[in-house]
């Protein structure tokens, strides 16, 4: 049997992260397993990132692994197709620009696609840890993603329980030749799709150890409502056909999409999201837990997180 080839490209989509670039890079080329190629992707940033990762390639002892390619400002999963588009390598890695890896990570994941006990493995998550804008670690809170393995599309339709999102996975490039590229027109909740769309096509495994750093500052899209709100909801509407049947998804469906328009400050702007992206039928089925209606089960997120912060 020919031996599998276990070269790996890593995709780094880059915008405005001139802070974060130089620290995601290196932690990149400290791999204990060397990636063949990185393809920086830079999506129009208007600050020095760019500049840096030149400045980087050219004075790096590991810097010719390194390309930087350009393109208009599209968005990160944009960003993402077009690295994907560029290398040829049988297994393709992402990370965020201002996240970082552990060491061993690459060489932990590809462990778990070894010859005769991989299977119809596509796709290999990790733990992760949080990282400060000082690079000051810390854990983050448990989950469940740890027992993420084998045929997970039920699991994953309910909550996306990779925990490091796009820097934590290891994905066979093959599959994409099933799946297709990241869905670009999806502001939130990309990885979550991409992930069911693979989970349809293989088998999930999961290194255990915590192995990738996952940078918490002002600029993360989590802390943007409305643009969660707007995510959520394209990605509710995407998913929704396998959802109708599964009372908790859609219980549970229906609380993020409150949670999140509970926090955007123009509440009509909130509604409008929501009517314009989803059907009424489906609106309804979202706020069951508040007879129907959609605007009562935010109001009771607004008060819940007036008087139980703790709760809502």
């Amino acid at each position: 049997m020919k031996p599998m080839r276990m070269e790996v490209d890593v995709v780094i989509p880059l915008y405005n992260n001139a802070a974060y670039i130089i620290e995601a890079l290196a932690s990149v080329l400290a791999q204990t397993h060397l990636p063949a190629r990185v393809f920086v992707v830079d999506d129009g940033s208007t600050d020095d990132g760019p500049a840096l990762v030149e400045a980087f390639i050219a004075a790096h002892t590991e810097g010719h692994r390194v390309r930087l390619a350009r393109q208009p400002n599209r968005g990160p999963n944009s960003a993402r197709n077009h690295g994907l588009r560029l290398g040829n390598s049988p297994f393709v890695a992402f990370l965020d620009a201002d996240d970082v890896w552990h060491p061993c990570k690459l060489e932990q994941q590809l462990q778990c696609f070894t010859p005769g006990t991989s299977g119809g493995t596509v796709l290999v998550h990790c733990g992760a840890y949080a990282v400060d804008a000082a690079s000051r670690t810390s854990p983050l809170a448990a989950s469940n993603g740890a027992a993420l393995r084998g045929d997970c599309f039920d699991r994953l339709l309910l909550r996306n329980t990779v925990p490091g999102g796009s820097s934590a996975v290891l994905i066979r490039r093959s599959a994409f030749g099933e799946t297709g590229p990241f869905d670009e027109a999806l502001l939130t909740s990309e990885d979550h799709d991409m992930w069911l769309r693979l989970a349809r096509v293989g088998a999930f495994d999961h290194a255990p150890q915590d192995l990738v750093g996952l940078r918490q500052h002002t600029g993360n899209t989590s802390k943007n409502a409305l643009r969660m709100l707007q995510g959520l909801v394209a990605f509710d509407a995407k998913w929704m056909k396998h959802a109708r049947t599964r009372p908790d998804v859609l219980r549970y469906w229906g609380h993020l999409i409150a949670l999140f328009a509970a926090r955007v400050p123009e509440q009509e702007l909130a509604y409008s999201t929501i009517r314009r992206g989803l059907t009424a039928t489906d609106v309804r089925a979202l706020a069951r837990r508040a007879l129907g209606s959609m605007k009562l089960y935010i109001l009771l997120k607004r008060l819940r997180a007036t008087f139980r912060p703790d709760r809502a």
